[in-house]
């Protein structure tokens, strides 16, 4: 398995946002198992647009980086 960044810049600032509004939200209005689960979404969606990786995407063999960056050579890369 590769952990390369497969996220693309707008993918990743949409993913932040929505993941701090389900942390806040699961924090402030949320109670029991429904507050788990907007919890665990995310923190999810949220370390994903972080770091730019995510292992669904990499399952299902996406990429939402533009072709140029995605195809571009990568230094030390085996």
């Amino acid at each position: 398995m590769r952990f390369e960044r497969n996220v693309g810049l707008a993918d990743r600032a949409i993913r932040v946002a929505a993941g701090v509004a389900a942390i806040a939200l699961a924090s402030s209005s949320l109670d029991g198992l429904l507050a788990v689960l907007a919890w665990a979404v995310g923190l999810d969606v949220l370390l994903t647009g972080a770091t730019g990786f995510s292992l669904l995407y990499n399952t299902f063999d996406l990429d939402t980086r533009p072709a140029a960056v995605r195809d571009a050579p990568r230094p030390f890369a085996s």
